[in-house]
């Protein structure tokens, strides 16, 4: 499954958080462990992440469930406010 990404924001450990717009027909599936994989335009590999947390409520105006997915980006090349789609599995 595939959703789009909404925001972003650096951690201290070196990795991202991508904050996610899940359609609400995979939210089910959506939970905390969950792998996930961000597809960049400017990258040519996928970037694996992992799902942290899920809002765990519907957005009635967009009907999508916020979803945070961190990645690593110790090397800084994943700027905030990028656009990317995340890839579940």
């Amino acid at each position: 499954m595939e959703a789009l990404r909404r925001s972003s924001f650096p951690r201290a450990n070196g990795s991202v958080a991508r904050f996610v717009s899940v359609p609400e027909t995979y939210a089910p599936s959506i939970h905390a462990g969950l792998s996930a994989y961000l597809d960049l335009t400017q990258f040519l590999a996928k970037i694996p992440g992992q799902v942290v947390r899920t809002a765990e409520s519907i957005n009635t105006a967009t009907r999508t469930l916020l979803t945070e997915v961190d990645v690593p980006n110790h090397d800084g090349a994943l700027l905030p406010g990028g656009y990317a789609q995340a890839i579940f599995r």
